[in-house]
């Protein structure tokens, strides 16, 4: 999420027209990653914490859940920026004010899923509802998973996955909802299923051997930011499925080797592990922050123009921008998503004696 969030900050700079770094030239798109790193943890922790989930009462339970996690605070994210958007047709100074509205943006926003999509992958109001689109897709397929009541039911998600994914490379499909759930970004989801499989059958992971895998991941992170990684960091080109294969191989795999190794290192427990209780609400509050931190980027780009910024140091810029964000996701999540989700939680949900799964 902060990388993700980190990236959008080099998108605010260049809305004000403050001098580009040509040393820093990959690292203003290289926070995209941010999102590879949440698919393979959301394969993990899904796959790990709804293990012993089945039959179609714990199905619609788990439906039910993660409706309730992810929709309301989307919807109502979606609503707030709506209402900018209505503001900037009567205030064109505003920051995104040259964006038109149409009824296939309204629909796909509320759909989340590209039912409706003609021609191409529409995307909702808020452009970082995308990868709410492929996160319900896994939802979708690991209810089905569920329901069946299979014994083998990690190997068959993870072979479902895989098949669609590598379907995806070898037999490229145009028409949008079948490139969409054959969309080789899928794959992602597998490596968190594959970790969470391997999660459980390694009962004691050596915490040297896993500390080495993540210095890898952290070098191979630090090459693609000096050699640089293309286009891949653009919603489009994923989302059509143009680069999405080499986007798994080169920030994928790097990103479950990193990944990988931490809860395997955290599962060895080493004595330098410590619980930080900023860093958990960090975590609990980091969909919030996805969801609203670009409107503070927004706002202080406004505040920024309206003061003549231009000049003003790039790093000085990220830390104010990022400080920023994060109260108002703090916030957002405090005043609106906790108690919301407390409350939609009680009113459908029964108690289950399972952990609620709350990634």
């Amino acid at each position: 999420m902060l990388l993700v969030m980190f990236s959008h900050v080099f998108i605010m700079r260049d809305g004000l027209d403050i001098a580009r770094n040509p040393a820093y030239i990959n690292l203003q798109t290289f926070g995209a990653i941010g999102v590879d790193i949440f698919f393979v943890i959301s394969g993990f922790i899904i796959t790990y914490t709804a293990a012993e989930w089945n039959g179609k009462h714990a199905a619609a339970d788990f439906a039910k859940r993660r409706m309730i996690r992810i929709a309301p605070a989307y919807y109502i994210a979606s609503a707030l920026y709506l209402a900018r958007l209505g503001m900037s047709v009567l205030f064109q100074s505003l920051p995104g004010a040259h964006r038109e509205m149409d009824w296939p943006t309204i629909i796909k926003t509320i759909t989340i899923l590209p039912i409706f999509d003609k021609g191409g992958f529409q995307s909702p109001i808020l452009a970082i509802g995308w990868t709410l689109s492929f996160e319900f897709l896994f939802y979708l397929i690991f209810t089905f998973i569920i329901l069946a009541k299979v014994k083998s039911r990690d190997g068959l998600l993870l072979g479902i996955i895989m098949l669609l994914g590598i379907a995806g490379i070898v037999f490229p499909v145009q028409q949008v909802q079948l490139k969409f759930i054959t969309n080789p970004i899928i794959l992602e989801f597998a490596f968190g299923v594959l970790i969470s499989i391997l999660y459980r059958k390694i009962k004691q992971p050596s915490a040297r051997i896993n500390i080495a895998i993540m210095i890898i991941s952290l070098l191979l992170f630090a090459s693609l930011i000096h050699f640089g990684f293309g286009e891949i960091g653009s919603i489009d080109a994923i989302t059509n499925g143009h680069l999405s294969t080499t986007r798994v191989l080169i920030w994928g795999i790097p990103s479950a080797l990193f990944v990988g190794s931490l809860v395997m290192i955290e599962k060895s427990r080493p004595r330098f592990i410590k619980v930080s209780r900023l860093l958990l609400f960090i975590g609990e509050a980091s969909y919030s922050l996805y969801l609203v931190h670009q409107y503070t980027f927004m706002g202080l780009t406004r505040l920024a123009g309206k003061l003549h910024l231009r000049e003003i140091n790039i790093f000085l810029f990220v830390i104010i921008t990022m400080i920023a964000a994060l109260l108002s996701g703090f916030l957002f999540h405090i005043i609106i998503e906790k108690p919301l989700i407390r409350k939609l939680n009680k009113v459908f949900l029964k108690q289950r004696k399972e952990p609620v799964i709350v990634s």
